[in-house]
């Protein structure tokens, strides 16, 4: 489950016609130690993650959900 802030402003950053990308990466993440350039939601990072990647490595480029843990939720 991802948390997106559909109210909070005009852009949530997080794109849902990326579903089927966050998917073929998860295909080649298994035991990988994998990059998430320009994250803002780690969206990418949550289905690597899901798919047994050895490591994650966020690379947040502005402040978001990633940023204020307490923003996200369980």
């Amino acid at each position: 489950m991802f948390f997106v802030d559909w109210e909070g402003g005009q852009k949530t950053g997080f794109f849902l016609d990326q579903r089927d990308n966050r998917a073929l990466l998860a295909s080649f993440s298994k035991d990988k130690t994998v990059l998430n350039a320009f994250s803002y939601t780690g969206g990418f990072s949550v289905y690597a993650l899901q798919a047994y990647a050895k490591k994650w490595t966020p690379w947040i480029f502005r402040p978001g959900p990633l940023s204020s843990p307490s923003k996200m939720r369980a």
